[in-house]
């Protein structure tokens, strides 16, 4: 991919991001571009040329040089889920960017949390009761990732699956969760 076909792609003011998938993405050189993230509480790690600032949500991007900036996305406190960018710097108006979570539809991203490592994932190995509550909790376990529905999903569920839509999927060394909403829609509780 060269630099003319990122830097004249169409801009996007959304963006579904994957954690292990590298996003190329073209951001204004020399002006400060904003990254709206999907973590409370954001931490940019890079080795790149460019100023980098967290507040809350959102991480300040500023390139120093034309070279991309390689910038990795995760919570703060936790290395569960990481979002994987490469900024390519292009003569453009500073720019905002939401990064959204792919198959994290059904959650919310201003209430998706991800958390800490000090939890102990092998704690939720042996108790997946922990795991299931934090997940109701709209919080991504420990030792779990969120991940978009894959086909072959299905062949691991005991039977059926899921009817009218891919539902994000929490995944961990011996638990898959869906993770889905249920709604009450009968008049009574």
């Amino acid at each position: 991919m060269t630099r003319d076909h990122v830097c004249g792609a169409p801009a996007v003011a959304q963006l579904t991001v994957q954690p292990g998938v590298n996003e190329v993405v073209a951001i204004a050189r020399g002006h400060l571009n904003r990254l709206v993230t999907p973590f409370e509480q954001p931490r940019a790690t890079t080795v790149s040329e460019a100023t980098v600032q967290v507040k809350g949500r959102v991480v300040y991007v500023a390139p120093a040089t034309e070279e991309p900036v390689a910038l990795f996305l995760t919570a703060e406190r936790s290395e569960a889920i990481a979002l994987s960018l490469t900024l390519v710097p292009c003569a453009m108006p500073p720019r905002e960017l939401t990064l959204r979570l792919a198959g994290a539809d059904l959650l919310p991203p201003a209430r998706l949390q991800v958390t800490p490592a000090s939890g102990n994932p092998a704690a939720l190995r042996r108790d997946p009761d922990q795991a299931l509550k934090q997940v109701a909790l709209e919080q991504v376990p420990p030792g779990y990732t969120l991940r978009a529905w894959q086909g072959g999903d299905q062949r691991r569920l005991c039977s059926g699956g899921p009817r009218h839509h891919s539902p994000p999927v929490m995944e961990g060394q011996r638990l898959l969760i869906l993770v889905a909403r249920a709604r009450n829609r009968a008049g009574s509780r």
